[in-house]
Parts: C-alpha cells; sequence; structure tokens
C-alpha cells in the first residue's frame, strides 16, 4: 500500500471529518481509507457506465421501464 498526505485541510473540515469517524467508531484514519474506497468503486462504475451507454444508445434510450417491458411483451405475442 502507498501513503497519501493531505496538506492545508481547513480545520472545519477536520472537525468535520473526525465527528464522523467517532460516530462511525473507528479512527480517523480508517474513516478516511473507507471514503477514498467507496470514491474509487464510484469511479470505477462510472467509467464502466460510460462504456456501456454509447453500446445501448439506440436500444430504447430515454424509455421508461415500463416501457420496454410493454415493448418486449408485444413483439413476443
Amino acid at each position: 500500500m502507498v501513503a497519501i498526505q493531505v496538506r492545508h485541510v481547513p480545520d472545519d473540515v477536520r472537525g468535520e471529518l473526525i465527528e464522523a469517524a467517532r460516530r462511525e467508531g473507528v479512527s480517523l484514519q480508517h474513516y478516511l481509507l473507507d471514503v477514498l474506497d467507496r470514491e474509487a468503486r464510484q469511479a470505477r462504475r462510472r467509467r464502466w457506465l460510460d462504456g456501456v451507454r454509447p453500446a445501448t444508445a439506440g436500444e430504447g434510450a430515454g424509455a421508461t421501464a415500463t416501457e420496454l417491458i410493454r415493448r418486449d411483451r408485444d413483439s413476443a405475442a
């Protein structure tokens, strides 16, 4: 693992993070690692979605789930 250092964190931001960690019952280190992990997973999902959207753009783009189900049922009949 690598170490990440963040400089010039405003006191109020640090205080909020410490309070959030306290509410979770974990250390600030553990809390921040969870935040970074969550952000990294969300970034991976966004990249994946960005790749999927162009591939499915013509397949009912803008349609609701109900409309898509009806279309599928109608095409099977």
